[in-house]
């Protein structure tokens, strides 16, 4: 019996990669319209978000992340979880600052962070990505759950190795598939309209003046 898989590392930090990695191996990958999904954990209905996981083998990105306790309480032994990182905390912020660049004008970014760009705020996105990955450590240590949690870095050459000795699949032969990354000539339109916001929202968020920001956003969950 193959487990449930849930990439709880947050986006920017291979949530693709290991996708195109479970697809490798045959696993049904749930699909990429998560929007809804993370306004339904924001209004608390975590029941509903959990039982649209019945039908597909893996997930990753948000809004699962969020809610790594509950779904771990929900599937127990039957799940394994993969927690991707990045090399350095102001690694990932430059990544996300990076897709920043090429969203659209009223994207996900607020729902899922509470700011409408991440801009300016190198600080509070390094404390809520480290808030983030220890929270997922120390959950796992405490429960006695320590097996079922994977962390890995693809910047630091994990891949198949790593993968297939967690989930006990067999190595296969082909390239590891790295995703996403950075092209800069990649939706230049948008980097053309986001590179005016940006000129103009981190000077204000440096003065104090982001008034419609909601800094719990970045701790509520961890």
């Amino acid at each position: 019996m193959r487990f449930k898989v849930f990439g709880i590392g947050l986006h920017k930090t291979g949530t693709s990669t290991l996708q195109a990695a479970l697809a490798t191996f045959g696993y049904r990958i749930a699909g990429r319209h998560r929007k809804p999904l993370v306004k339904q954990v924001k209004a608390g209905q975590l029941k509903e978000v959990i039982a649209r996981t019945a039908t597909d083998d893996a997930f990753t990105d948000f809004p699962y992340p969020k809610i790594f306790r509950e779904l771990h309480e929900h599937y127990g032994r039957n799940a394994r979880f993969v927690l991707t990182t990045r090399r350095s905390a102001e690694i990932w912020y430059g990544s996300v600052c990076e897709h920043a660049r090429t969203s659209r004008l009223f994207g996900s970014h607020k729902l899922t962070y509470g700011f409408y760009r991440p801009f300016g705020r190198e600080g509070q996105y390094v404390s809520f990505y480290e808030r983030h990955n220890d929270a997922v450590r120390r959950y796992f240590q405490e429960q006695g759950a320590a097996d079922q949690l994977l962390e890995v870095c693809w910047e630091n050459g994990d891949g198949w190795n790593e993968l297939c000795r967690f989930l006990g699949e067999a190595v296969p032969d082909v390239s590891f598939p790295h995703r996403n990354k950075t092209d800069k000539r990649r939706l230049l339109h948008r980097r053309a309209f986001n590179y005016v916001i940006e000129a103009v929202y981190a000077p204000l968020v440096a003065r104090g003046h982001d008034a419609g920001s909601q800094s719990e956003e970045l701790v509520k969950n961890q």
